[in-house]
């Protein structure tokens, strides 16, 4: 783990209001908030910074409904290509993973905010459409807490 992960983990937890993020043993920050919006920090070569999120099980393409699924999925992710940087795929265990990079080193405190924000709204925005696509889904109407007020997460 590097000092500027710690670095930048310190950023988000002091932006938060919370005390600050210790790594677990593979190095890797991981946070949970209300509403299941639950990500992790990670750095896997000491220059970039990742932000992971992870969206569930990914469907059965073995499967016409899962087939369906997987398909829109891909749809909503290009057609999202414009307007977020954050990027959704299958994991090799299968799950549906959100993830933002950005160079660790050329990141000031307001890009980090900004970043980890985006990140947050981009992840509320993928879990709203999974849970609408979900069967017997009782669909989370609410928009994300973070969407268009700074202020709700992070404290001036």
């Amino acid at each position: 783990m590097s000092s500027q992960l710690q670095h930048i983990a310190d950023i988000i937890t002091k932006a938060a209001g919370w005390k600050q993020a210790q790594p677990d043993a593979e190095g890797i920050f991981r946070f949970a908030l209300e509403g299941g919006l639950d990500f992790s920090l990670l750095s896997p070569e000491n220059r970039t910074a990742v932000l992971l999120g992870d969206l569930g099980p990914a469907p059965d393409a073995s499967n016409p409904q899962g087939d369906d699924d997987l398909r829109r999925l891909a749809s909503l992710a290009a057609a999202t290509l414009k307007k977020r940087r954050s990027t959704i795929a299958i994991s090799e265990g299968g799950r549906i993973e959100l993830q933002r990079a950005f160079a660790m080193t050329a990141a000031s405190e307001l890009d980090i905010r900004s970043e980890v924000r985006d990140f947050l709204n981009d992840l509320a925005w993928w879990q709203k459409q999974l849970d609408e696509n979900a069967p017997n889904s009782s669909s989370n109407t609410s928009s994300s807490p973070f969407s268009f007020n700074f202020s709700n997460w992070f404290n001036d």
